[in-house]
């Protein structure tokens, strides 16, 4: 995992925090140049180890959420039984208009 993307990430966090639920969060592209300053002092100003030891727990989160995913149950079965009663809904309702 790269230092580039866990300080992304948890520069994002930090971000997003304050944001109330429902409310629309900034993307990573719109922030990037903010990101791009704080990473560039944050690489001026510490080792690579100090950086690595700052963004240990970022790191272990991406890891986490990475090995989450790789084993998850994925509802495809039920967003698929959705899709298909709404297209069938649809059908219905356009032949009795017919």
């Amino acid at each position: 995992m790269s230092f580039g993307v866990s300080f992304i990430t948890g520069t994002l966090t930090c971000m997003h925090i304050d944001i109330p639920d429902g409310e629309k969060r900034k993307k990573a592209t719109d922030l990037m140049p903010e990101i791009k300053e704080s990473y560039r002092l944050l690489q001026a100003s510490n080792t690579k180890e100090e950086i690595a030891k700052q963004l240990e727990v970022t790191v272990q989160e991406l890891r986490d959420m990475r090995e989450m995913r790789a084993v998850a149950i994925h509802n495809v079965p039920i967003g698929a039984f959705h899709d298909t009663q709404q297209t069938l809904g649809y059908i219905k309702k356009q032949v009795s208009q017919s």
